[in-house]
């Protein structure tokens, strides 16, 4: 059975930061995207490539100034980037995701996804906090408009802001003019487009990296759930893994904290493959998508499992939130007919 983050997606000699194209199901309005093939949508997780990236973008970043670092994760393609960068960082740096859940979350900003299957976004920042600098992750920029609303939204967090993506492929006028925008708000843009960093010579190194931890268990609450539930999740999923023993961890939706937090906790070669059930409406192209399971359910948005077949496993274990419980359930009963045994880890939104 295969295991832990040893597993690597075809990354020798090409860059960690490339960006698989997929056509988009039911989008009139974009007819393609793309997909990091590193974060567990369209294949196992690759534990070593996010570590290459948060390296990268740790080395490339501008300097710290002072005061507190907020890292921003975009939901969802961008959570798990996020999640690295923040644990390279260390210190006292901050993690939070957006998120597309109607969470009702104190200090909750609002702004807009254009052409999207989720428009709605939501940031909770605590009340009255202020920080010396804002680090948004990003998977890629196409327009760079969900870029400004969230800017718009949190102008007031931060004097500085530094976005980090995979790929800029805004044309070169959209950067000065955001650039300009925000400097008329008083905030002080840059982008860093890892893209123009990336060597195609990997710095991972199985024979010393394989028997190390991917980081030091990094235990943040990026959704600013209850102590109580985050904590109450984290123990249950524990030990449902340590129980089964899967071969396959699934994380449906954004609930990416709690599976992440369990996952990196575990002994390196315990860990499961890890993969993500993500909203991302996509069609089998026989290229990027070889075959997806449909795990659309009544009142809940849709949800899919890109290429099931990679990490198959005997056993699995299934996290997620109370508001996707059906999009669990509708896996796990996939899996079964595939003679996989299962269980299910429901975590509430709170």
């Amino acid at each position: 059975m295969l295991r832990g983050p040893g597993l690597r997606a075809g990354t020798a000699g090409k860059p960690v930061t490339r960006l698989l194209t997929v056509e988009r199901d039911g989008n009139p309005l974009r007819r393609y995207g793309h997909v990091s093939p590193h974060i567990g949508k369209v294949a196992p997780l690759d534990a070593g490539a996010l570590r290459e990236i948060a390296d990268l973008a740790a080395d490339a970043l501008p300097p710290e100034t002072a005061g507190q670092t907020l890292v921003v994760g975009m939901a969802e393609s961008a959570l798990l980037l996020a999640w690295a960068l923040t644990a390279r960082l260390g210190g006292d740096a901050e993690l939070r995701f957006t998120t597309r859940e109607d969470r009702r979350t104190v200090g909750e900003r609002t702004f807009l996804e254009p052409h999207s299957h989720g428009p709605v976004h939501a940031l909770a920042l605590p009340p009255g906090r202020s920080y010396g600098r804002v680090v948004i992750v990003e998977d890629e920029l196409t327009s760079g408009a969900t870029l400004r609303n969230l800017l718009l939204a949190i102008r007031d967090a931060a004097p500085l802001c530094q976005v980090v993506t995979l790929s800029d492929r805004r044309p070169p006028v959209k950067h000065e003019l955001l650039r300009a925008e925000m400097a008329g708000l008083g905030v002080d843009l840059s982008v860093l487009d890892l893209s123009d960093h990336a060597s195609t010579t990997s710095r991972y190194r199985p024979d010393v990296d394989a028997g190390e931890h991917f980081r030091m268990p990094f235990r943040g609450n990026p959704f600013g759930r209850y102590p109580a539930v985050f904590e109450r999740a984290v123990d249950a999923l524990g030990r449902r893994c340590r129980g089964l023993r899967p071969g396959t961890l699934y994380a449906v939706g954004e609930c990416i904290d709690v599976a992440m937090t369990v996952w990196e906790a575990l002994p390196t070669r315990e860990r499961p493959i890890f993969r993500h059930i993500t909203r991302s409406p996509w069609l089998v192209d026989e290229v990027v998508v070889k075959d997806r399971l449909d795990l659309r359910a009544p009142a809940v948005p849709d949800h899919f499992l890109y290429n099931p077949d990679e990490g198959l496993p005997e056993r699995a274990v299934i996290v997620g939130e109370s508001s996707t419980s059906p999009v669990a359930a509708k896996l796990a009963g996939l899996l079964a007919s595939r003679g996989v045994k299962t269980a299910t880890v429901e975590v509430a939104r709170a």
